[in-house]
């Protein structure tokens, strides 16, 4: 059979399998399970026509191209001139050619730090882990590491920490909008070109043209709402946990400490999944998740234009833990034990910023200080505490017992009361 009889056919029986998947996706898991167990059987016959020309097997993982995460709808991947469908998350290898259905879509987690989401009727190739030729279709690129994307048109020089959507057209030409940074561009013809920031540029036969982005048109590669929270969840969490574990090392176990330190990290690491999952926080699977180091996650953070309140948490419990890995043989003092657990907290870092030496210490400590005098205030002032509706200030004050730190807590309260009135 001639090679564009076989990509004819190829593509005659992606579309069908892509489609059935598609049905069955979308009326629930009786028709999945219909589609995998009937309409799979009866398409053993086409499967085993079609195996001469390009035969289904199971990948190999021996890659080090990183993740392919279909996210709907399978995928294919032509690996030495060779085709096999994958519907789970499957290892790549330099060279493999990944090609989507009119309805699929995934995402490819590479160990160069980027992650593409590729949309349907996109066919692209992996060069190496930061590299990729992308054909046709549509991209959506977040990279920690500077990229090269090629396409029939010229060359996509990305920065790290950029985000930017690429869309190859049937013409070949290729549109490049970035959302966050400048991004170099080079036609055929060796023509350079720098894209800045909200702009849009199409690389054409004839050389780059720049087009103005109409207002609505801009990329939406932001953290969504949900993402915000969990991630919000899991720093105070982390705080949460190794401020437990001061307290516990202090009363009982001295190896609280470094288990509790190691838990707030491996809770920290978890963002990782929550901003590269999709925005409603769809799980995907990651590529070694746990090896994402802090400062990979602070990358994404800031390529994810993560709001500042939540940057800073974040950097701040990092300075936290860098404090208490320089003081930990300091930390010998005396806990307070209210029912206010806020206010133990304040305590605790009261203490704290007495052992620190130097300013940006305090300040992070200061910070964290700010946290839980807000939580207080809240639980007092919106929802009530002990009691129905919100407090008078002098209710608030009896809350807490007397103690050498109990009026600066209750004047950081009450100033709240200033600044909110």
């Amino acid at each position: 059979m001639k090679s564009n009889d076989k990509d004819r056919v190829r593509k005659n029986v992606w579309d069908q399998v892509s489609m059935a998947y598609d049905q069955a996706e979308l009326k629930g898991p009786k028709s999945r399970r219909f589609f995998q167990r009937k309409k799979f059987q009866a398409g053993l016959i086409t499967a085993f026509f079609i195996a001469s020309i390009f035969p289904i097997h199971q990948p190999s993982f021996t890659s080090s191209a990183g993740e392919i995460l279909p996210v709907f709808g399978p995928v294919e991947i032509i690996r030495d001139n060779e085709s096999f469908v994958v519907t789970d998350a499957t290892q790549l290898q330099v060279g493999d050619r990944i090609r989507l259905g009119s309805r699929s879509q995934a995402r490819w987690v590479s160990p160069g730090k980027l992650v593409t989401d590729i949309a349907a009727q996109t066919e692209l190739k992996i060069i190496s882990s930061q590299q990729m030729n992308v054909d046709r279709g549509e991209i959506n690129h977040l990279s920690l590491k500077p990229q090269m994307i090629k396409t029939e048109r010229g060359t996509v020089q990305v920065p790290a920490g950029s985000r930017l959507n690429l869309q190859v057209r049937d013409t070949g030409e290729t549109v490049v909008k970035s959302q966050n940074s400048s991004v170099e561009l080079e036609d055929n013809f060796g023509n350079p070109a720098r894209l800045s920031s909200g702009e849009k540029m199409v690389i054409r036969s004839e050389g780059i043209t720049k087009q103005v982005t109409p207002e609505g048109d801009q990329l939406d590669v932001a953290l969504s709402s949900e993402q915000i929270a969990a991630i919000r969840a899991k720093i105070e969490v982390a705080r949460s946990k190794i401020l437990s574990g001061i307290e516990r090392s202090l009363v009982e176990d001295t190896s609280a400490f470094s288990d509790q330190i190691t838990s707030a990290k491996n809770s920290l690491k978890q963002i990782h999944q929550v901003i590269l999952s999709s925005r409603d926080l769809t799980p995907v699977r990651l590529l070694d998740d746990q090896n994402t180091s802090l400062s990979d996650i602070e990358g994404l953070l800031m390529a994810k234009n993560a709001p500042q309140f939540l940057y800073h948490e974040f950097r701040d419990l990092i300075g936290l833990m860098a404090f208490l890995d320089r003081h930990k043989t300091q930390l010998n003092f005396e806990l307070t034990n209210t029912e206010i657990p806020a206010f133990n907290r304040f305590v605790i870092l009261e203490k704290l910023k007495n052992v620190a030496t130097r300013p940006d210490e305090k300040q992070v400590l200061l910070r964290m200080q700010e946290i839980y005098v807000r939580h207080f205030w809240r639980q007092t002032h919106d929802s009530g505490y002990l009691a129905e509706g919100q407090l008078t200030q002098i209710e608030r004050s009896k809350l807490i017992p007397g103690t050498n730190y109990k009026s600066q807590f209750i004047r950081a309260v009450d100033a709240l009361d200033d600044l909110n009135a």
